[in-house]
């Protein structure tokens, strides 16, 4: 699964380097904004 995932991703750098930067960069906002989260619900 993850190794399709990779290849597909990888064939996406090769079409275009935007599309993917903009993905990871969305990909990292939801895991910090998840991390939030999990630090907001566990101080209450």
């Amino acid at each position: 699964m993850l190794g399709c995932f990779q290849e597909q991703l990888a064939g996406m750098f090769k079409q275009n380097s935007i599309v993917p930067i903009k993905l990871t960069i969305w990909t990292i906002k939801l895991t910090i904004s998840e991390h939030e989260m999990h630090i907001i619900s566990s101080e209450y």
